[in-house]
């Protein structure tokens, strides 16, 4: 099939894309960068009632990532910045950017520097992070992201693999505590342990874990339904007398409670 018939067969595949053109496309190696970048950045392209259902610009990503152009990459950081996270653009570059490899740590970094939005910073070192290129500037980079979000910077750092990382991770573990004026009183916890487990590719050492477990007991004690105080008529007396409790002390005033 020749690009031009592919290429027209493309704009109009919906969300799922037939292997035989996929395969079909690609056999045109270079020559198809251009006009999936075309395609990529059509506007008219994305809307839900367009031939297309909105995939192809999609579908464009995942071919231009196999293609591997560095041309490709500044277009989809460029994207990245003007979408956000709920698109499936935005999550489909997420996803395929790190399989640029050393080619698009240039360009991460120079974003990185540029960026002054917490969530785009931790988004583009989350892609750095996956890169599988080590680079001092990229460990600075994912130790700014962890003192700005602990928890995704905790699984940045994780996924780049330096094992400097460990003693950041460790020191947010023992600092961790439960903010009970919080919706998700111990949201990250389970982030934090995951990550430095995978980063050291051991069991979490002694105290750490004993510090985590006291957290989780203390938050699912606070959570667990209180057990009843109520006694049996035919259960022994609380007053220490032997006598049933039907017998003793069932008809006399409780003692007031002093709170905890």
């Amino acid at each position: 099939m020749d690009l031009s018939a592919a290429l027209d067969a493309f704009r109009i595949t919906g969300e799922t894309l037939p292997p035989p053109l996929r395969e079909a496309i690609l056999a045109h190696g270079g020559a198809a960068v251009a006009p999936l970048l075309a395609i990529f950045r059509d506007e008219s392209l994305t809307e839900k009632d367009d031939p297309g259902e909105g995939w192809a610009p999609i579908h464009a990503v995942g071919l231009l990532a196999d293609l591997k152009d560095p041309a490709a990459i500044e277009p989809m950081l460029d994207m990245l910045e003007e979408t956000d996270w709920d698109l499936i653009i935005h999550d489909r570059i997420v996803i395929r950017l790190p399989d640029f490899g050393r080619m698009a740590l240039e360009p991460l970094l120079a974003r990185i520097d540029e960026t002054e939005d917490d969530a785009r910073h931790s988004t583009l070192c989350s892609i750095l992070s996956e890169l599988g290129v080590k680079d001092e500037r990229a460990f600075q980079a994912l130790c700014d992201a962890f003192e700005s979000d602990v928890i995704l910077g905790a699984s940045s750092l994780a996924q780049y693999g330096d094992p400097r990382g460990l003693p950041m991770i460790g020191d947010a573990i023992e600092e961790f505590d439960i903010r009970w004026d919080s919706p998700a009183p111990v949201y990250g916890l389970e982030d934090l342990v995951e990550a430095y487990e995978s980063l050291s590719a051991a069991p979490l050492p002694f105290a750490l874990r004993a510090h985590a477990d006291a957290i989780r007991e203390r938050f699912e004690s606070a959570h667990r339904p209180a057990r009843s105080n109520k006694i049996g008529r035919n259960e022994p007396c609380p007053c220490g007398s032997g006598k049933k409790y039907k017998r003793c002390c069932i008809d006399k005033p409780a003692p007031a409670s002093t709170g905890p």
